[in-house]
């Protein structure tokens, strides 16, 4: 919720103390699925030389890794290496990860792992390959491809505004404000400050 807030001191505070309870208890896919997370701020931030570092340290013991894990985890290679106009390597992270997705299990992934369906795969493998054809045009109808397949791949659950014929209208201008009359006598400021003032019990 901290990243999402773009509160970044706050976020990466949170993600160290998590990983380091993720490493306390072993437990290596939560470690994974956090690391993923701090790479991907790292991407926000502008910062992919650190977001690379963290995948790599993601896929640490990959044999202890489900599928959909290690898909989630190349894509997100995939975007580090796009920002750092990589091609090649972006191009391979995006076929690993297509590779994993198709060996994945859904019905045995944890619970954290619901959101990383097929639409969401190709919506962060086309964000990455979008990014590298923005100044080349190179394999924008690949990137075309996965962000449409994406679009239509997210169901119902995952839509955030549906415009009504109401909201589709044109607001109704406001009448202008009259202008509000000065008051007949001047009133002395109160010297109490009112956010200090108890409430009535």
């Amino acid at each position: 919720m901290s990243f999402d807030a773009s509160a970044h001191s706050e976020a990466e505070r949170l993600f160290t103390f998590a990983l380091a309870c993720a490493e306390e208890a072993d437990n290596w896919p939560l470690r994974a699925l956090i690391l993923g997370n701090m790479a991907q701020q790292s991407v926000w931030l502008g910062d992919p030389q650190t977001g690379l570092t963290h995948t790599d340290l993601a896929l640490v013991r990959a044999d202890r890794l489900p599928a959909t894990h290690l898909a989630r985890l190349h894509t997100m290679r995939a975007r580090v290496f796009a920002a750092m106009h990589r091609m090649e390597e972006t191009r391979t992270a995006v076929g690993t990860a297509d590779e994993h997705l198709d060996n994945s299990r859904p019905d045995d992934d944890p619970i954290y792992l619901a959101h990383d369906d097929p639409a969401e795969h190709n919506a962060v493998a086309g964000e990455a390959l979008a990014s590298l054809a923005a100044p080349t045009g190179h394999g924008t109808a690949e990137a075309t491809r996965r962000l449409t397949d994406s679009i239509h791949g997210y169901g119902p659950a995952y839509t955030r505004f549906k415009p009504s014929p109401k909201s589709a209208s044109p607001p109704t201008p406001s009448p202008p404000a009259t202008p509000a009359k000065p008051p007949t006598s001047p009133q002395a400021p109160s010297t109490t400050p009112t956010h200090c003032v108890p409430s009535a019990p």
